[in-house]
């Protein structure tokens, strides 16, 4: 059965959401009367209904935590959150489907102030050959041999090899049957692993957890831990570790800090899925998003680091990982997460001397959102996100720091949560990774660099800035990538996890910052005794020394001199001339500094971060960008940029002039601009390795204006195949190749070429000695292909010090299937005809589809390797997937570039369709008893 390729396990990152921002989440134990207690499900918590009037019943107690004992006079009632599709009684817990229709409902237990415990009832449409087992005929499973043991019941008995087994959540079982024994008392299933879209062909589910609601409160002596009634869940004494990224000696005292945060969440999952055609169920729809609020409350006191401090001081307590409620997501297929917590401050310290004390800063910040994946067959992939921050930010600190001491110092107080999950089909776990991470944070920095002295080139003056923002990340997901594709397989998914941005959101809010001024010289080259225009951004109502900076001979800043100065408006903006005198010839930085507050008083204005360049009365310069190349490969084409500067105003156009040794020569006339500039871009290639040397010159008319060079290093040797595409070849005939080489070494005088038919014939390998010429080998070789099939052509060379090159080629040999297939409609995927072995070429009638549709494939080339390559228009290569399947084909010869990922997978915007009407899909099946699949969609823009 073909498996969609879609991202069903967002589910589980709607998971991530809930337990990322969840950072001080974990069991809720509310007081009983001889102790904590909870609820506890006690049949299946997933319920599974093909029609309107089908039954199930829920049954639920009431533990103590302390030993798991029932407590006997709590009887807990149970509702539903959608009586139009399941109903339930509140005492007996019968469940009574209302509708044929596939849909959900949410059936919540309850008793007194306990927190709720949440099952999902779902009424579907069950696909051909799925078989639903109650949980009263199971007896036993073995995951790792895929063994289940079932009562005789005429169900049992009725197992057919190909049926796909599904359960609820106590028993397990999403598995598809393999083999059938039938004994006395009891049924034995040999079965294999199955996935949901294997067992629905129409499901309709939305699930939306029970609310999470954590405080907790940190202090200079302890963490307090409380639940949504205000009880205490965790309490620990502790001083903040802290320790710096170079793990040197340090000395950090924190007084009178004291952080509070709360969380307030729901997470909601809905996901609509649909068979269309014969080959796999389609995903119409997937929501996953959480609602919520997330907030910190903190005041981190006075921080205190010593002098010599280099690098990032993170000060930080982590909690305990807190296991979170069990999520039923649908059948067996549920996920337990839990977060691992943190909370503390980060210190960015660098002190060259003294002591460093900061009061303050106090954060007061969070977020109220909505935020998720969501796709749709029709849109595809889309953010879920609607945040609004909440909180009064961060307050102004006070910097207890003489300002003779160099330093850079941030206090960021931040709540930090990962979050792990562990994947598991009713009692089974089969796969632990961790998922996402979060950050609530703000804070508050200052530095102070040496020179201090601004009519240095290297000042900057004081910079501060305040500010507050979250973050999320998939990163701890990629550290065990391989778990959490056990996962999303066995939802149906087995497109291999990539190009995901592990950044998941992030909104940082500047609320305030210190002023950076920018300058802008016009024209950036005058002659003595012209005017230059001065123009600034900065403090609003503050005054702005110019600064010129004389380069030496090594173009190096001299001391800074003021030539100008103004007086900015209130929006920061200002404007003023310098004329140059005769004395004044040569090239200039020019900066602005600006006098603003209490620093500008106290004789430390801001400088500006960048500076503007200044030419009075200096000649005609040429350079080129770039004017060195390093590492350079055969055959790869370069581009340079001829740049002239300081032209004269009365020379209207240049000529430039070049030559690239090893390579061509040219000239350009080029209309000179207002500012005295003109350029052009130049390119070229080398067929062989070496060093060469571009020379360019700058004429005006027969005079040269200016000369400069550019140093090109190519390296590698180029090895190519002649022909490299071998379709529908004859058994027996003989096929002719030649293997070329360039850019060999000079020091190289002869080369081996190696080859590999991988046809299995006696004569398939073999390998020839030839002397070099010029940097040029070849060699020409025969081969015959005895038998049908795809097969994979290597070619290496080598020189007595190891490999130079390596080349690889595809020979298939045997008739081509050649097929027709049409598209008609778009926004939906159009099932392909499925193939074999060999090679299988379809052309696609795409007459009816409008100009700009976006063309997408997903494929399954299962595990024996197969190979999918689209042409737009017929003749232009848009797509290879290279060979796909198990990866324990890859370093196989007949698949040259080895197997590159598993056999399911996808590529979006393939190409957008023009003016032509077909294009061509080729499938090249690499095994005997091979068989794969694949999907067209277009997309409307």
């Amino acid at each position: 059965m073909h498996h969609p390729r879609r991202f069903i396990p967002l589910a589980l990152l709607a998971l991530a959401f809930m337990a990322i921002l969840l950072a001080c989440g974990g069991p809720r134990p509310p007081t009983w009367t001889d102790g904590n207690a909870y609820i506890d499900i006690t049949s299946d918590a997933t319920f599974l209904f093909e029609q309107d009037g089908d039954t199930a019943t829920i049954s639920a107690v009431v533990r103590q935590r302390s030993n798991d004992e029932v407590i006997d006079d709590a009887v807990v009632s149970f509702t539903s959150e959608a009586p139009g599709v399941v109903t339930v009684d509140a005492s007996t817990g019968l469940l009574t489907a209302r509708t044929s229709e596939p849909s959900s409902a949410t059936v919540v237990a309850t008793f007194g102030e306990l927190t709720p415990a949440v099952a999902t009832a779902v009424v579907a449409e069950l696909a051909g050959g799925a078989v639903f087992v109650p949980f009263e005929v199971f007896i036993d499973f073995d995951p790792d041999t895929g063994v289940v043991l079932l009562e005789r019941t005429p169900l049992a008995t009725g197992l057919q090899v190909g049926d796909v087994l599904i359960s609820g959540d106590r028993a397990g079982l999403l598995e598809r049957v393999v083999a059938v024994d039938v004994r006395a008392s009891s049924v034995e299933v040999i079965t294999e692993p199955a996935d949901l879209t294997d067992a629905f062909d129409e499901l309709d589910v939305v699930a939306v957890g029970a609310e999470v609601e954590y405080e907790a409160i940190i202090d200079d002596d302890s963490i307090t831990v409380l639940n949504e009634r205000g009880e205490v869940v965790q309490r620990s004494f502790f001083g903040f570790s802290c320790k710096t990224e170079m793990d040197q000696p340090i000395t950090v005292t924190i007084t009178g800090s004291s952080i509070t945060q709360k969380i307030t969440l729901t997470p909601t999952i809905a996901i609509k899925i649909t068979r269309t055609g014969y080959i796999s169920a389609t995903v119409e729809r997937f929501d996953m998003f959480v609602e919520g609020v997330v907030r910190v409350d903190a005041r981190s006191g006075s921080v205190e680091f010593a002098g010599g401090v280099g690098g990032k001081i993170t000060c930080e307590r982590e909690f305990s990982s807190f296991p979170l409620a069990f999520v039923p997501i649908v059948g067996p297929l549920g996920a337990a997460p839990t977060v691992t917590p943190s909370v503390g401050l980060e210190l960015k310290g660098e002190a060259t001397l003294g002591t460093v004390t900061l009061t303050g800063p106090s954060l007061d910040e969070g977020v109220s959102s909505t935020m998720g994946l969501g796709y749709t067959a029709q849109t595809g992939f889309r953010i879920i996100s609607d945040n609004q921050r909440v909180g009064a930010g961060l307050s102004w600190p006070r910097y207890d720091a003489s300002l003779a001491v160099a330093f850079k110092a941030t206090v960021e107080p931040f709540l930090k949560g990962t979050v792990n999950v562990s994947g598991a089909l009713g009692p089974y776990t089969f796969a632990d990774f961790g998922l996402a991470e979060a950050k609530v944070y703000g804070g508050a920095e200052l530095e102070m660099k040496m020179p201090f002295d601004y009519t240095d080139f290297g000042y900057v003056g004081p910079a501060w800035k305040f500010y507050v923002g979250v973050y999320g990340g998939l990163d701890p997901l990629f550290e065990k990538i391989e778990d959490f594709q056990k996962f999303i397989n066995r939802v149906g998914i087995k497109v291999a996890v990539t190009g995901l941005d592990p950044e998941l959101f992030k909104a940082e809010l500047p609320l305030a910052t210190s002023p950076k001024p920018a300058v802008t010289v016009t024209p950036a080259r005058v002659d003595p005794g012209q005017n230059v225009g001065f123009s600034v951004s900065a403090a609003p109502s503050g005054r702005v020394e110019f600064m010129t900076y004389l380069l030496d001979d090594d173009d190096e800043p001299g001391s800074g001199v003021t030539v100008a100065e103004l007086q900015t408006g209130a929006a920061g903006v200002g404007f003023t001339n310098w004329e140059p005198e005769e004395d004044d010839t040569g090239q200039y930085h020019v900066r602005a500094m600006s006098f603003q507050g209490v620093f500008g008083d106290l004789g430390f204005p801001y400088g500006s971060e960048d500076h503007a360049s200044l030419t009075i009365g200096e000649g005609v310069t040429l350079v080129i960008e770039p004017d060195e190349i390093i590492g350079g490969a055969v055959g790869e084409e370069y581009e340079f940029e001829l740049i002239a500067r300081g032209i004269p105003d009365d020379v209207p156009s240049v000529t430039f002039d070049w030559s690239f040794s090893g390579g061509d020569a040219g000239f350009r006339d080029v209309t000179v601009g207002v500012d005295g500039e003109a350029r052009t871009t130049i390119s070229t290639s080398y067929e062989s390795q070496g060093t060469y040397t571009l020379t360019a010159t700058l004429l005006e008319g027969l005079e040269e204006l200016a000369r400069a060079t550019a140093s090109i290093e190519i390296e590698g040797v180029a090895l190519t195949i002649d022909p490299s595409l071998i379709s529908g070849g004859e058994v027996d005939d003989t096929y002719t190749f030649t293997f070329n080489a360039s850019g060999i070494p000079t020091d190289v005088t002869s080369v081996t070429f190696e080859w590999n038919f991988a046809s299995g014939s006696p004569n398939a390998t073999g390998q020839e000695t030839v002397s070099v010429s010029a940097g040029l080998a070849s060699v020409t070789v025969a081969h015959t292909y005895t038998r049908i099939g795809s097969f994979g052509l290597v070619v290496v060379l080598r020189d007595g010090a190891g490999i130079l090159a390596q080349a690889t080629g595809s020979v298939t040999i045997g008739e081509t299937t050649d097929r027709e297939e049409e598209l008609t409609a778009c926004d939906v995927w159009k099932a392909a005809q499925s193939g074999g072995y060999g090679l299988t070429v379809d052309v696609w009638d795409i007459s009816t589809i409008p100009t700009g549709a976006i063309f997408d494939i997903r494929y399954d080339a299962l595990s024996q390797p197969d190979k999918y390559v689209i042409e737009y228009p017929i003749g232009t290569l848009v797509h290879d997937t290279g060979w796909r399947g198990s990866s324990s084909f890859d370093g196989q010869p007949e698949y040259p570039g080895g197997v590159v990922g598993p056999g399911q997978g996808e590529a979006l915007g393939i190409f957008t369709k023009g003016t032509v009407d077909d294009f061509r899909v080729t499938v090249y099946g690499g095994e005997p008893g091979t068989i794969w699949y694949y999907d067209i969609r277009c997309r409307l823009p």
